[in-house]
């Protein structure tokens, strides 16, 4: 199954849109499925998640497993299910066969999903995850789970995370950002230095927490957040990249030969044993650079990130009560498993 025909399966069943996660309510149950893979009228891998009041115990699991697979003869070929998550959260990575059997398949499992955890005790949150009181009135996407909040809670959330996005990338300190970033790639190059004083060897992993240090140090210290906080980084990596290496080096020979070298000597050293000291270097460059990149994938998705979240708990508010539309009856009538989907919103 493609993306666009679970996104059509979805649709019918009321779910708001998320990417490629879809948030539903059934039986008055929140829960998101997101597609994970598929092929064209094949098989489909999604997720399923629904939050619980409580630890979710494994033999819930195990009842459900064990539910779907006694009822495989009313929707198709057996669903593979995969637990991958622990925790209140009930999160299934599951495996349908092919198109034509998928929508039975979806609605059985719902069904065995949400009448399920009475059966354990279990009942939907009751705080709101944003305030944390009872009384929620909505439903929202947070994290990986549509759970219950309040409407005011989540709009007011939304509106103060996009004024500080903003407020991010217009205000702030060069002049403090970039004295947190050298502070902060000081504070990274300290498991380095400390590997070689009490080691003897340098990890080029640990490089990688310059410039991790770096920015975190410059957001830290309230360093306007746009492209300067990226530029900020690189340069104070490259800057204490050379330092963090000449400083583990002199430590490495104090140990040896219990005396510092001084600058004098060690770049006399290096143009006589480029062999033994530029390798080292460039290993820890590359690492360096490494970290380099990760900060880029956190910055690039910074602000825009923040927006796009708080946009997407707008989008996927949905009062409780509300009514829902469900494609199809699951299963023959007679039982737990077969009986027809209905919704309360």
């Amino acid at each position: 199954m493609t993306l666009e025909a679970f996104a059509a399966e979805m649709a019918a069943r009321g779910c708001a849109p998320a990417g490629k996660n879809f948030c539903g309510v059934y039986q008055g149950w929140p829960f998101v499925a997101g597609y994970l893979n598929g092929t064209p009228g094949g098989k489909t891998v999604f997720s399923l998640n629904v939050q619980m009041n409580d630890k979710v115990p494994n033999a819930m699991f195990k009842a459900l497993r064990q539910q779907m697979k006694d009822a495989a003869p009313s929707y198709g070929t057996p669903l593979k299910l995969q637990r991958p998550l622990q925790g209140s959260l009930l999160s299934l990575t599951v495996t349908a066969p092919a198109d034509a059997e998928f929508g039975r398949a979806f609605d059985t499992l719902l069904t065995a999903v949400t009448g399920m955890p009475a059966n354990f005790g279990l009942t939907l949150p009751g705080a709101c995850p944003l305030c944390k009181r009872g009384g929620c009135d909505s439903y929202t996407l947070h994290g990986t789970a549509y759970v219950p909040v309040h409407d005011a809670c989540v709009r007011g959330t939304a509106q103060n995370k996009v004024a500080k996005a903003y407020d991010n990338e217009r205000s702030g300190s060069y002049g403090l950002g970039i004295l947190g970033a050298v502070l902060g790639g000081l504070v990274g190059a300290i498991p380095t230095i400390l590997l070689a004083v009490f080691a003897e060897r340098i990890s080029g992993w640990l490089c990688a927490l310059i410039p991790l240090g770096a920015y975190y140090g410059y957001k830290l210290l309230r360093g306007r957040m746009n492209t300067a906080a990226l530029i900020t980084t690189i340069a104070t990596s490259a800057l204490l990249c050379p330092v963090a290496f000449y400083l583990t080096q002199e430590f490495v020979i104090y140990r040896e030969f219990g005396e510092f070298l001084g600058l004098s000597v060690f770049f006399q050293l290096m143009a006589e044993y480029p062999g033994d000291i530029v390798p080292a270097f460039l290993q820890m460059l590359l690492f360096v650079a490494l970290g380099v990149f990760i900060v880029f994938g956190i910055v690039s998705r910074g602000n825009k990130h923040v927006v796009q979240e708080a946009g997407v708990s707008i989008a996927t508010l949905r009062p409780m009560g509300a009514p829902v539309p469900f494609a199809a009856p699951a299963a023959p009538a007679g039982g737990p498993i077969g009986e027809r989907l209905t919704t309360d919103g």
